[in-house]
């Protein structure tokens, strides 16, 4: 079997279809035998719907987010934490 090291970004404007082409795209390759991992930073659930993950509404414990120092609106992770091990621990 091969093995693919392939990196895609789906960039563009809000609303234009990103999400459920890198979804279509993600399941293509997974039924030709790929491993793959799709990661999505919209706060929207476009891509787990394309995927067919159920929606759950939970979000991250407190202690593994802060506001953002310069616009109080956002949030961020908090200070030593790594993208990694949020993953690792809250995926």
């Amino acid at each position: 079997m091969r093995s693919l090291d392939l990196r895609v970004a789906f960039v563009g404007k809000g609303g234009a279809g990103k999400s459920s082409l890198a979804g279509t795209f993600a399941r293509v390759l997974t039924e030709t035998g790929d491993r793959v991992l799709a990661l999505d930073s919209d706060p929207m659930p476009g891509l787990a719907f394309s995927l067919g993950v159920p929606h759950v509404d939970t979000g991250l414990p407190d202690d593994v987010v802060e506001e953002d120092a310069v616009d109080g609106r956002r949030f961020r992770l908090a200070c030593g934490r790594s993208g990694t091990e949020v993953v690792e621990q809250h995926a």
